[in-house]
């Protein structure tokens, strides 16, 4: 007696199970992956404005022409940042002063709780 052994038409239970849990993985990977791009990608957007909010400052404080009155112009906290509700500004300029030096040195910063660490930048403006 011969026996025909016929191909075998379709997949067991084993390898669904297999492929099922491989593809669920896949996705939950998937799924970390993009709540971290979103959050990464919000933090660099909040960044960005509080950079360009420190880069504002810094150039308004340059183009100021009295030099003995931008302590009293500039030095400040603003507790929100007009036009921008959720961001904190503070404003500090310290002098130095000696025989052979006069400069200002400027420090910006911004806060946020939406920023995962401040921003802040500093110049120094030469006497003039």
């Amino acid at each position: 007696m011969r026996t025909h052994l016929t191909p075998r038409r379709g997949m067991t239970l084993v390898e669904v199970l297999v492929a099922v849990v491989l593809l669920t993985g896949v996705l939950l990977g998937m799924g970390t992956y993009v709540v971290r791009f979103v959050r990464g990608t919000a933090d660099s957007a909040n960044v960005s404005v509080a950079s360009d909010l420190v880069t504002d400052r810094l150039e308004q404080i340059k183009g100021f022409r009295t030099y003995s009155t931008l302590e009293t112009t500039f030095i400040a906290t603003e507790n929100p940042v007009t036009g921008f509700p959720s961001f904190r500004r503070q404003t500090q300029i310290t002098r130095t002063n000696n025989a052979t030096q006069d400069y200002k040195t400027v420090t910006v910063t911004v806060s946020s709780t939406l920023l995962p660490y401040p921003v802040k930048k500093s110049t120094v403006i030469a006497a003039f």
